[in-house]
């Protein structure tokens, strides 16, 4: 009986070791991606009703893990010499085709993490890892990913979404970019 308690308790404490930590700065190197609000990509699905927008990215081998981080800067007033920092929440999705399960044209996003809880909870970052149990919660190069991102502020912000990979990350700013881009070699941004 001591025994399988003493495994038990270990198998926790070594569970709560990898779990922990997704606000660090994951695996691989740095591929960010800058843009302003006024340029990308508006998302048809909100995030809590308010303006979200949206950017694509690709992998260009299988990895076992992301880690995905999004910032925002405003200036708060016309004149202001210094930006500040927006809170800024996210969801990370990978585009699941629906096609060879007999759904003609049916594509959907499949949430595989959020830096934010249900109650609003916020982390400055998400790692998300290969299961090898869930299918949909697959990290590849075949697949494409996209982060839906707000501030719930009005205004004009600049976005910086770094993804920590071990492998080199395309960015897309729309679905028809990823569709126009699959038979040519991928760029990467660092």
């Amino acid at each position: 009986m001591r025994k399988i308690f003493t495994v038990l308790l270990l198998s926790t404490a070594l569970l709560a070791i990898s779990c922990a930590g997704s606000d660090k700065k994951g695996p691989g190197n740095a591929r960010i991606f800058t843009g302003s609000s006024r340029n990308m990509t508006r998302a048809a699905e909100s995030i809590d009703g308010y303006v979200t927008r949206e950017l694509f990215f690709t992998l260009s081998k299988k990895v076992n893990c992301i880690t995905v981080k999004a910032t925002a800067e405003y200036t708060p007033y016309q004149f202001a010499k210094e930006k500040k920092i927006a809170r800024t929440f996210f969801i990370l999705e990978r585009l699941v085709d629906l096609s060879r399960y007999g759904q003609k044209n049916a594509r959907v996003f499949t949430e595989l993490g959020r830096n934010f809880s249900d109650r609003w909870g916020r982390q400055r970052s998400v790692t998300v890892c290969t299961s090898l149990r869930l299918p949909l919660q697959r990290i590849d190069s075949k697949s494409v990913y996209r982060i839906r991102f707000t501030t719930f502020l009005k205004g004009t912000f600049d976005y910086t979404i770094t993804v920590f990979s071990d492998t080199p990350v395309r960015f897309f700013n729309t679905l028809k970019e990823v569709s126009a881009s699959s038979n040519k070699k991928p760029e990467t941004k660092k």
